[in-house]
């Protein structure tokens, strides 16, 4: 049983790790396509109504200041769709649950 509940933790771990790393890709995306619009992070939020500071954790991979993954995974998919990008391809791209 001990064995079960190590391998958890390590998955979960993994799991944490790849999610950081992700984020901070598709975050890093994010803002140079926003910034290469010229658009603002208060524009994102009044067409998304995720906040300002939820946004820029979002840019800068910065998981402790979000919520739960699946959220996360909404946030990227609609701060794609207002920058024009097709959302549910690069929302997907974050994993919310390890690999079966």
């Amino acid at each position: 049983m001990s064995a079960d509940k190590d391998q958890l933790r390590s998955e979960a771990i993994n799991l944490t790790a790849l999610q950081g790393e992700r984020l901070r890709e598709i975050g890093a995306y994010l803002r140079q396509t926003r910034l290469d619009r010229q658009v603002s992070l208060e524009d994102i939020r009044q067409q998304t109504f995720i906040q300002v500071y939820q946004l820029h954790a979002i840019e800068t991979g910065d998981l402790q200041v979000l919520p739960e993954p699946v959220y996360v995974q909404g946030f990227i998919k609609k701060y794609a769709i207002a920058l024009g990008l097709n959302g549910q391809e690069l929302a997907t791209s974050f994993p919310v649950s390890r690999p079966r």
